[in-house]
This record gives structure tokens, C-alpha cells and sequence, in this order.
């Protein structure tokens, strides 16, 4: 099965951070507000939410139990990336908008039109699929559209 998870930037120090993204009322609301399951705050930020599980063996029973501690962090939305299952040559993983060398530096994007992540260069005259032209364990991530975006630019 498919790892589903996102990154972007956080807005207190613009440091990347990987989770699970949701949109979540201000903390200046002090409440949420549920109407059949939908989120009904018109006051609301991105977040992307880390979870973190964690055993711990203080209790009075002799069975450990697990744990899950979540931190949550304000992102800017426009830096919003999703995982796209994939990892390069070195095992790292392929986001959405990361820059990847095979051979020449390419964009990894989602196409609507195509309904999956392709691979743009800039002298293609169309996107390619990842598998389709190219390999995701054949190429390198060499940075990403935000941090990075003079590597397009060649």
C-alpha cells in the first residue's frame, strides 16, 4: 500500500516538515465546529500533522502501552507537497515539486490531465510519466522547486 504524506514549509521558521496535512480552525477560535462531518470555521490555516508513536512502560500494569503524541505546525500552503511513493537511486524520497536529475534537472509534477506524477524539462514539448520515459530509481533528487529554483532555470 501507498504511503500517503505531505510536507511544506512551516510559517514560524520556513523549515520543511513531513506529516499529514489538514486544514484546522485558528487557536483564536477556542472551538471547532462540526456540521455532518464538514469543518465549519471560515477561519481556518493549513497544517501539516506529525505523528509520533511512543511506548511507555511507567504504568502500573506490566504491559507497555503505545502511545501516539502528535505535534501539529502552521505551513504556508503554497509550499504543500505530497509524497509520490517513490525513491531515488540513493533511496531518498520523490515529492511533489522536487527537481530530479536524469541527465537534466526535472520537475516532478502531478497532471491533472494525465491523472498521475510526470516529469517536465524545459525544452520537452510534453510531460513524461514517471515509468513511461524514466525510472524514479535511475534518477537523483538534486533539490526542489522552492529552495532551489535556479536548477530549473539552466
Amino acid at each position: 500500500m501507498r504511503e500517503i504524506l505531505f510536507r511544506a514549509k512551516r510559517i514560524d521558521d520556513e523549515e520543511w516538515v513531513e506529516g499529514f496535512y489538514s486544514q484546522l480552525p485558528k487557536p483564536s477560535l477556542g472551538a471547532t465546529i462540526i456540521t455532518n462531518g464538514d469543518l465549519c470555521a471560515e477561519d481556518v490555516s493549513d497544517y501539516i500533522i506529525v505523528n509520533e508513536s511512543k511506548q511507555h512502560s511507567n504504568f502500573s500494569n506490566a504491559y507497555p502501552i503505545e502511545v501516539v503524541e502528535c505535534e501539529y505546525y502552521e505551513i504556508d500552503s503554497e509550499t504543500l507537497c505530497q509524497y509520490t511513493g517513490l525513491k531515488d537511486k540513493n533511496g531518498n524520497r520523490i515529492w511533489e515539486n522536487d527537481i530530479v536529475r536524469i541527465g537534466a534537472n526535472t520537475l516532478v509534477r502531478w497532471s491533472e490531465k494525465y491523472a498521475g506524477w510526470c516529469l517536465i524539462q524545459r525544452d520537452w514539448i510534453h510531460e513524461h510519466f514517471f515509468g513511461e520515459a524514466f525510472e524514479a530509481k535511475y534518477c537523483e533528487v538534486v533539490g526542489n522547486i522552492f529552495d532551489n529554483p535556479e536548477l530549473m532555470e539552466k
